[in-house]
């Protein structure tokens, strides 16, 4: 199954004999996919589409995501038919509420710090030059996750305290594999100051896009989650996965500054924001997916994880 990119501002969609017509602001035909091959469909400008369209690509199972790098509220996606199983929901819903949610969220913080170890160790093996931040960053990422083991957690709150610690070393070391050219000296997100920056918020759209996708398909209810509190607005359950994604995201942001895919030439600033411009996003959409597939494939198998854990505590409360 195909995803497509749709970067032509003033694009309009329709549907016609089971076809995606892509066309110009003028009209003029652009491209045409059999609706078959499509998994998904990428809006990355503005672009014009009735809601038959949209119905017809809902009844196909294919996902609509618009992805805006400058504003998160104006981010999106709408899925396809759903195959999750309401049951499943529900015993999810009772889960959130107990200890094991607590576990749960402990473990995702585990993984995600011992991610980052892995990824300062592997940077390290490719710049000796910084090896002494590197080095210092991952001695206290373990020191955190000797902590969280050595002491009780007794709500989520301690827990986020111990990922922002890990978060604040962790970006202090990871800044120092980028050239200082490039003005990334900390995470920032509303608005992106610079090109790391600004390339980081992008990956991570795809990847929270990837996770609600992951969590419908399991038939997981993304609102739910047990490290992010669930809030108005927010799919706390998304959140929670796609912080185990984030590494692999980092990886391959600092992989195509790296290998100078992506340079200062390929962004340019509009109101205090860093943004790619057209050929920095064609650069950027080529690379990532091949990416995507690899992303999906390791959200998916996160996903089949509390899906049996799920069913282990449904077991449990009927015995009970």
């Amino acid at each position: 199954m195909e995803t497509i990119y749709i970067d032509r501002k003033g694009a309009s969609l329709h549907v016609a004999s089971n076809r995606l017509m892509v066309k110009g602001a003028d009209q003029s035909a652009i491209a045409s996919y059999p609706l078959r091959i499509l998994d998904r469909v990428v809006l990355l400008a503005q672009c014009y589409f009735d809601s038959h369209t949209l119905a017809k690509l809902v009844a196909a199972n294919i996902s609509v995501v618009n992805v805006n790098g400058r504003f998160d509220a104006q981010c999106y996606s709408v899925q396809g038919q759903l195959t999750g199983n309401h049951m499943r929901r529900l015993t999810a819903i009772k889960f959130i509420t107990g200890q094991q949610a607590l576990t749960l969220a402990e473990r995702i913080v585990a993984i995600r710090i011992r991610q980052q170890v892995r990824l300062l160790r592997s940077i390290a093996t490719r710049r000796m030059d910084i090896l002494s931040p590197l080095r210092k960053a991952e001695a206290l990422l373990r020191q955190v996750l000797y902590q969280m083991q050595s002491i009780p957690i007794q709500s989520p709150n301690s827990l986020m305290g111990y990922e922002g610690t890990a978060s604040r070393e962790y970006f202090g070391a990871y800044q120092n594999a980028f050239s200082s050219a490039y003005g990334f000296t900390s995470r920032k997100r509303r608005p992106p100051t610079d090109p790391v920056n600004a390339t980081l918020s992008l990956a991570y759209t795809l990847l929270h896009h990837e996770a609600t996708n992951a969590l419908l398909s399991a038939g997981l209810d993304p609102a739910f989650g047990v490290l992010h509190s669930p809030a108005y607005g927010r799919q706390s359950a998304s959140c929670d996965l796609s912080e185990l994604g984030r590494a692999r995201v980092e990886r391959f942001v600092w992989s195509l500054f790296q290998n100078k895919s992506l340079t200062k030439k390929h962004f340019y600033t509009k109101q205090s924001a860093v943004l790619l411009n057209k050929e920095g996003k064609q650069v950027f959409y080529c690379a990532v997916h091949k990416q995507q597939r690899k992303w999906r494939r390791a959200l998916r198998r996160y996903c089949r994880c509390v899906v049996k854990a799920l069913e282990k505590y449904d077991e449990k409360a009927a015995d009970y």
